[in-house]
């Protein structure tokens, strides 16, 4: 697996040490290791469970023995997008799932590439910006 570059729209300002602040434009994302595995299964039981909970009452037989076509598209960001709604939509604990993620983002992310991602930074993105970040790291780093 390899890092993920997230492009923020919404730059962020931080300090790269050199006590001035600059425009932080995107962030690195390391892959899952051992270091967060419990983070990582917090995010996958409650993605696991809400898409359970969205199928509930759906007859999915009529689909058996069906092929599905698929469209050409980035397969990474349709599964990305899957769980997002299915966590949104099957009652997932959204805040636990933020939460988590924030956790996953402190551990294993850097700012610009070079500082490592803290609270404060977290703080300052925009949510269109962390939604669009949780969705490319499952559709990444989290597919089944």
């Amino acid at each position: 697996m390899e890092t993920l570059t997230f492009e923020l729209s919404t730059p962020i300002k931080y300090s790269p040490g050199t006590g001035a602040e600059i425009d932080g434009t995107h962030i690195e994302v390391s892959p899952p290791n051992g270091k967060i595995a419990h983070l990582i299964g917090t995010l996958k039981a409650e993605i696991m469970q809400a898409t359970k909970t969205s199928l509930d009452g759906i007859d999915l037989s009529s689909l058996e023995g069906k092929q599905v076509e698929k469209d050409n598209g980035d397969e990474d960001d349709e599964y990305g997008e899957f769980a997002f709604t299915a966590l949104t939509m099957g009652g997932a604990d959204m805040k636990k799932v933020f939460v988590t993620f924030k956790e996953i983002m402190k551990s294993s992310a850097l700012m610009g590439g070079e500082k490592p991602f803290t609270e404060p930074m977290w703080n300052r993105m925009d949510y269109p910006d962390v939604e669009r970040c949780l969705k490319e790291y499952i559709g990444n780093f989290m597919k089944a």
